[in-house]
């Protein structure tokens, strides 16, 4: 936000196309706002964390293009089991559209599982990172009433087994706090 000077967008504003301003002062578009979770999480393709064998994490450093991001985003309104089959069409264009921008494609979803006993939306996509490398990438979109957690479980074919471990594991122990 601090980037984006006076308009104080995030990232997912500027990919949706939303703006910033006073309440009741711009028409709500809701598709687009919960988009904007989408947008940001799939955005995390970029950044990484890089998990060993030994299961110790370690920084992202500049050719690490394996790891898992976790990120949470307030929503415009409430996402529930009830009404998740609305939003899954919203969030599998954005994530289509941003795969494609990747040079990639996506390639599963969205499947309907519970993480944490909570709605959720995974996806699998293929496409590129920032530096180049072929990746794909495990999206899962955890909603919890207002707020989104998006999971980014990204694989080069190289490690695809130790992070495809080590993100069943928080899959399997993701829990929401209050």
């Amino acid at each position: 936000m601090l980037a984006t000077g006076k308009r104080r967008q995030r990232l997912g504003d500027l990919a949706a196309r939303t703006q910033v301003g006073a309440a009741g002062a711009l028409p709500v578009r809701r598709g687009r706002q919960v988009l904007a979770g989408a947008v940001a999480g799939l955005a995390l393709l970029g950044m990484s964390i890089r998990v060993t064998s030994g299961g110790t994490v370690r920084p992202a450093s500049a050719g690490v293009s394996d790891g898992i991001v976790i990120a949470a985003y307030a929503l415009p309104g409430p996402v529930t089991a009830g009404n998740l089959a609305s939003v899954a069409p919203i969030f599998k264009a954005g994530i289509r559209r941003l795969a494609a921008q990747a040079d990639g494609a996506l390639q599963a979803g969205p499947q309907r599982i519970s993480v944490g006993g909570l709605p959720a939306l995974k996806f699998r996509t293929s496409g590129l990172s920032y530096n180049g490398t072929r990746v794909e990438s495990t999206l899962i979109y955890t909603f919890d009433d207002r707020t989104d957690y998006a999971i980014n479980c990204q694989q080069t074919p190289e490690h695809a087994a130790q992070v495809t471990r080590a993100c069943d594991q928080v899959l399997r122990t993701f829990t929401v706090s209050g």
